[in-house]
């Protein structure tokens, strides 16, 4: 990643598509709150979206990377990679 007068830059947003949620996380700038919002689509058409607390917006991604990870093997290995992932 390039960086900005010396400085790594960073993300002011980030969107995980599962089956026919997209779970997104955005800011107007940085240092601005976040918003968090769960989309349901269908056939590229927002159906419906909602702003939910970060609370809920994680409990709920996080359900639906496990029930992912039941059905495919490749997803459960990388989440288990990102699960013993330290900084």
């Amino acid at each position: 990643m390039g960086k900005l007068r010396g400085r790594q830059p960073e993300p002011v947003a980030v969107s995980v598509r599962l089956g026919d949620q997209k779970f997104s996380l955005r800011r107007d700038r940085v240092g601005a709150p976040t918003q968090s919002t769960i989309s349901h689509e269908v056939g590229g058409i927002v159906l419906s979206t909602a702003q939910v607390p970060l609370a809920e917006w994680s409990e709920q991604l996080t359900r639906a990377l496990y029930q992912l990870a039941q059905h495919n093997v490749g997803a459960a290995t990388a989440l288990q990679r990102l699960s013993s992932f330290t900084v």
